[in-house]
């Protein structure tokens, strides 16, 4: 009679073999998450630093604007606009690892968008005529009328002319008796020419009703600066911002459209 015993050596060497391969998996696993676990943290550094980069060119393009901005109000102060550069300028903050360069054109011509209320300002250096072109809303109780106040001085004598103008569609439905406008140049619904002397300095154009896309022509002075500001990051990434920024001519608060002379009496016509 015979006695089968198992084989214990090669269940041993069996088993030795479904642990090994136990292990194996578990290491394969714990690196995929140690391997993931470091490609995350890269991404996430790399994106913290763009980020800062971002920032960084951001801050430094809106410095540039603000550089022109008071490059123009030292101009207006000084009464030398016209002598203000148009050529490009650098500016350098300490630090900031970017290149900043800005530039300042100037216009004759006056494109913006008005709040109703708000006023706008326009220097009339001689006799001659502004085209006003405005509102681009379809329908007339959506449009603005305009208020045009023409500022004079002759030898000392100051005196003011008032103009309203825009009667929405030609026959005055809003029965505000406002002067009669144009049709005007697309996009614009309506138009008006203001005629001006050489006894003239400036103008002021108030919308009334409702806001208003406005463009102005005719002013041989300037109307409107356009600033342009670009930043790029002088390190490694090459990040880089472009600011456009419009600014009109300073101008006083509306309320001050009722006090621009004091010692002398505006004439309103």
């Amino acid at each position: 009679m015979h006695i089968l015993l198992p084989n214990f050596r090669s269940l041993r060497h069996a088993q030795a073999g479904q642990v090994g391969l136990i292990v194996l998996l578990i290491m394969v696993v714990i690196l995929a998450l140690g391997l993931s676990l470091a490609t995350r943290t890269s991404q996430q550094a790399e994106i913290s630093i763009q980020q800062e980069d971002t920032t960084r060119v951001f801050n430094a393009a809106e410095a540039g604007v603000e550089a022109a901005l008071a490059n123009i109000f030292q101009s207006e102060s000084a009464g030398t606009i016209n002598e203000l550069s148009e050529d490009i300028a650098s500016l350098d903050l300490t630090g900031s690892n970017t290149a900043i360069n800005y530039n300042i054109a100037k216009s004759n011509t006056l494109e913006t968008h008005l709040k109703q209320g708000t006023s706008t300002e326009l220097v009339v250096p001689s006799a001659g005529s502004i085209s006003f072109y405005w509102a681009i809303e379809p329908t007339c109780d959506e449009t603005a009328s305009l208020l045009l106040s023409v500022y004079s001085n002759d030898a000392g004598n100051i005196a003011a002319r008032h103009y309203a103008v825009g009667d929405c569609s030609g026959a005055s439905t809003r029965g505000d008796n406002f002067i009669p406008n144009d049709p005007g140049p697309t996009p614009y619904k309506y138009a008006y020419t203001l005629f001006t002397t050489a006894t003239d300095q400036f103008v002021r154009v108030k919308p009334v009703y409702n806001d208003t896309d406005i463009k102005i022509v005719g002013s041989p002075a300037v109307s409107q600066f356009t600033i342009n500001s670009q930043a790029q990051n002088t390190l490694a990434g090459q990040e880089t911002r472009t600011f456009e920024v419009k600014r009109t001519l300073s101008t006083a608060p509306a309320f001050m459209e009722y006090a621009l002379v004091s010692g002398s009496s505006i004439i309103k016509n």
